[in-house]
């Protein structure tokens, strides 16, 4: 088997999903619209493309020559699977190598990217995030890493960020993946390699001898995404760091996924050693302390932000009744957004989706969501409580029915998994109560 059919054979196993229109946002609607061309050619670019063929385009212009011929040749094949859990991995066969890149991977650093860039301030503003600013953030990208823990997805609030802030996050979360692309490609290199030869790897001699082939990978990674072997590549205060912290961003998420118990250590060392022997490394190259600040910055910030994430994931007994606090402030909003959009003829459903779309948005706590499954409930208890299951002829009931409706509405329309299911477990579990 080669390794473009090896890909072609997981994929048909775990294909990737299909991009409707409906999952478009509505700013890359209107300006494809505005450009002349038709969403359907847009939705079948999207869903012809592969997401780690698009990585391994990023990163090319950064290879040597050779290694370029090398990953356009029939000896390297690479795609994306449908398959939610955050890993890649490369797979050797007789006629070459396959990576192989899961979605859920791609999905979950992006998510993390999206909280990350909130806390970016408008370059018109001279002020700086506060320690409050870091803890919050802390505390939602601990709410992605919970949701994964429990379902097995990345799964989160899609928080509303402006245009520039996208941009941030997507740069953030692309050279992430590329250095994930980048450290499978490094495992080729190394494997390529005879032990006679491994003296041509010029990296540290204190490398641990334990997973000293995971330490050299990332090394070698490390040098594709900054392109550490061509002296006269392109590098700027801004581009350069944004590539750094995405190689530290992303061992940052594995160093997170350890304390939640995930263990990688058979196949990796610990992502904190990981990320130690990379600092360690561009340090070395870096020609003064001011070089590394200035490299460094904007990894740092995030280092500071998974500090606190650990903290909370590890103590969060003092974080309880914060989570507490917020659950119910939801809940008020929603049922205020149901009071205010219920009581007429029949329920404002436009209104009340578009109240609901924002305060869906802030996350999906047990609580709101045990919370709207008890306002169905409610409903029918209220049905079981007459004669031949009619409805009470009384205002209250009529408003409480209206209620179930909106929400119903909502949750089949456009909450998305694992919410869904979710909330239609603990609906039917509310439902077999009442």
């Amino acid at each position: 088997m080669t390794p473009s059919e090896y890909i072609a054979s997981i994929k048909a196993d775990e294909p990737t999903a299909t991009v409707e229109e409906s999952s478009l946002p509505d700013r890359v609607k209107t300006q494809w619209v505005e450009s002349g061309q038709d969403i359907t050619d847009l939705l079948g670019s999207i869903n012809q493309s592969d997401w780690a063929e698009h990585l391994l385009d990023h990163i090319k212009p950064r290879a040597h020559p050779a290694l370029v011929s090398l990953l356009d040749s029939d000896f390297i094949a690479i795609g994306t699977i449908g398959n939610p859990s955050p890993n890649a991995y490369v797979k050797k066969l007789d006629t070459g190598y396959a990576i192989v890149f899961h979605a859920g991977l791609r999905d979950f650093i992006y998510r993390i990217a999206r909280i990350i860039a909130t806390r970016f301030r408008p370059s018109d503003t001279e002020d700086e995030p506060t320690g409050d600013d870091i803890q919050e953030t802390a505390r939602l990208i601990a709410e992605v890493f919970w949701w994964f823990q429990e379902t097995g997805r990345a799964f989160g609030p899609q928080y509303q960020i402006d245009e520039n802030r996208t941009h941030i996050a997507n740069l953030l979360a692309i050279e992430a993946e590329a250095f994930l692309i980048a450290h499978e490609i490094g495992h080729i290199i190394v494997d390529g390699i005879d032990s006679a030869s491994q003296h041509l790897l010029d990296f540290p001699d204190e490398l641990s001898p334990s997973h000293r082939d995971e330490f050299t990978a990332d090394l070698l990674g490390l040098q594709l995404v900054l392109e550490l072997h061509n002296e006269k590549a392109k590098r700027d205060a801004c581009r350069t760091p944004f590539q750094y912290a995405g190689v530290e961003f992303a061992l940052q998420i594995y160093r997170g996924l350890e304390e939640l118990g995930f263990d990688f250590h058979d196949s990796h060392p610990a992502a904190g050693s990981r990320i130690g022997i990379i600092r360690s490394e561009m340090q070395r190259r870096c020609a003064d302390d001011s070089s590394w600040d200035s490299l460094f910055g904007l990894a740092g910030a995030i280092d500071s932000m998974f500090t606190q994430l650990i903290h909370i994931i590890t103590e969060p007994g003092e974080h309880t009744e914060f989570f507490e606090r917020a659950a119910n402030s939801i809940v008020l909003d929603l049922n205020q957004a149901l009071d205010r959009c219920t009581g007429g003829m029949i329920p404002n459903y436009t209104e009340f989706y578009r109240l609901a779309a924002e305060i869906f948005g802030r996350g999906y706590s047990h609580i709101m969501l045990q919370r709207v499954a008890q306002v169905a409930a409610d409903f029918f208890a209220d049905v079981r409580s007459t004669d031949n299951g009619n409805l009470k002829p009384d205002h209250a009931s009529w408003v409480r029915f209206q209620k179930f409706k909106l929400l119903y509405g909502y949750i089949h329309q456009y909450l998305n998994e694992p919410a869904r299911r979710i909330f239609i477990e603990a609906f039917e579990s509310h439902q077999h109560k009442c």
